[in-house]
């Protein structure tokens, strides 16, 4: 059954003992009570699946993704599955089953010590976040990195967070899809980045599967909001270079200006109105 879509199956009870669903999509499938005993679940997508006392029992992961998987605290032996490769889970995942999930098993899927540490303690005031910037914008990012974390914001950010030894790309995307937001950081440097423009359509693809609201947008300069920078955008989605216009989906929302951010009153403001668009809602 590999690459197979099973999305909203109904494989409840199955025995999968051994089977391959390397690289299957299981969108809304329900695996309550499945065996999936030394199952291959590498590349595998579980994206609102149900889990509930599904078996795990020496299954392997690598890549795999769990997304909106609200019941996987009571899926059975977690703590025996081999790890191939870092996985996906998003922070809705966590926070629904976080505490209630084997160390060894969040570990194992790519969270950090502070990361499973916090998933074990609750859900947190604000959402994880994943900084994208242009190497240029370094120093401010710096700044705010570190400032994030100083309100209790957990970020990812690549100087900090790379681990050696595994595919930088591949970190990337999984840190995109396990945090919550993705804070763009908006300058001329960074629109013209090819990696920040990936992350970008990385960002909005996982908002379109998920249906939540992924990209905080803040600015060191006025060139995203330029009328020639829209139209050079156009151009390239003429051209095939982008697939699509991510400059319009980012000008819809108000982008948090921070072109002053060397004033301490000014950075102080615009974190402000960051941290507010960041904090979670109650409950």
């Amino acid at each position: 059954m590999r690459s197979a879509n099973l999305g909203n199956a109904d494989l409840s009870g199955a025995d999968l003992r051994g089977a391959n669903l390397q690289g299957c999509d299981l969108t809304n499938a329900t695996l309550t009570s499945t065996n999936l005993s030394r199952t291959n679940l590498l590349s595998a997508r579980f994206r609102g699946t149900t889990l509930g006392f599904a078996n795990f029992y020496r299954a392997t992961l690598g890549h795999s993704e769990f997304l909106n998987c609200e019941d996987l605290h009571l899926a059975l032996r977690l703590e025996d599955v081999r790890h191939r490769s870092p996985s996906s889970m998003d922070q809705h995942t966590v926070r629904a089953s976080g505490t209630h999930l084997p160390p060894g098993f969040l570990l194992g899927v790519g969270l950090d010590a502070a990361e499973v540490q916090s998933a074990l303690r609750g859900a947190p005031a604000y959402p994880s976040t994943f900084i994208s910037h242009a190497d240029a914008d370094g120093s401010f990012v710096t700044k705010l990195y570190e400032d994030l974390r100083r309100h209790g914001v957990m970020c990812w950010h690549f100087r900090h967070d790379m681990k050696g030894g595994e595919p930088w790309q591949d970190q990337i995307d999984s840190a995109i899809r396990r945090h919550d937001k993705l804070v763009l950081v908006c300058s001329r440097q960074a629109t013209y980045r090819p990696n920040v423009v990936r992350e970008i359509l990385l960002a909005l693809k996982v908002e379109r599967e998920m249906g939540i609201k992924k990209l905080v947008p803040v600015r060191l300069d006025d060139h995203i909001l330029s009328d020639l920078f829209m139209e050079e955008a156009r151009e390239k989605v003429r051209s095939g270079e982008w697939p699509e216009n991510w400059v319009f989906n980012v000008r819809r929302q108000y982008i948090i200006d921070f072109t002053g951010w060397r004033d301490a009153g000014g950075y102080r403001e615009s974190l402000s109105l960051l941290l507010e668009s960041l904090r979670l809602s109650p409950g």
